[in-house]
């Protein structure tokens, strides 16, 4: 029984620390009286989750120019490939966010710029392109199919994301937490 609790526990901090969530992982491991984890947060706070952190701010508050320029000075192997997911989407959600903001000509002119080539590269990356263009099919885009991609679900999605990336680049570390997995594989087991 101690050795689950032990797992469950590591399971619990590995996700806070992984999340970025410091100050809730610092206090979670001092409750458990797990001294040396306190101290690997304490390590942790000091590094580059306080820059993760700022980085998905930026993202779901919509400060995308802010968050790429962050991303290039802090993590600049996240976006060292234009055409990589994480900066196409990064991308996409700057085009949004001028779209949300009505900026119609802006709107116009970044799109022709940064997603003409771009039909061509990707499958995945076309549909989400095409799926972003349906915004402009209505006057209004909260009116469009696509109006999911206005919701602060969308921003907070593409933020994930970016930490992930950050994750996987910077630390070889896979971009969910080992919870996120178990919690995965007993989804599938369950239904």
């Amino acid at each position: 029984l101690e050795a689950a609790h032990q797992a469950l526990t590591s399971l619990v901090l590995e996700y806070l620390i992984h999340s970025g969530h410091v100050s809730t992982a610092a206090a979670f491991a001092a409750s458990c009286g797990m001294q040396d984890s306190v101290e690997f947060v304490d390590a942790c706070r000091k590094s580059e989750i306080s820059k993760r952190q700022k980085v998905v701010k930026l993202v779901t508050a919509g400060q995308i120019d802010e968050a790429i320029e962050f991303l290039q000075r802090h993590f600049p192997q996240v976006l060292a490939d234009s055409m990589s997911d994480v900066a196409v989407d990064l991308n996409r959600q700057k085009w949004i966010e001028l779209i949300r903001l009505g900026k119609r000509a802006q709107v116009m002119q970044f799109g022709a710029g940064c997603f003409g080539t771009l039909m061509m590269h990707s499958e995945s990356q076309q549909r989400r392109v095409k799926e972003t263009f349906a915004l402009l099919a209505h006057e209004d885009p909260h009116e469009s199919v696509s109006a999911h991609m206005l919701h602060q679900s969308h921003r907070d999605e593409l933020a994930s994301q970016v930490n992930s990336a950050i994750m996987a680049s910077a630390h070889s570390l896979p971009g969910r937490s080992n919870l996120e997995y178990v919690l995965c594989h007993l989804s599938v087991v369950l239904e």
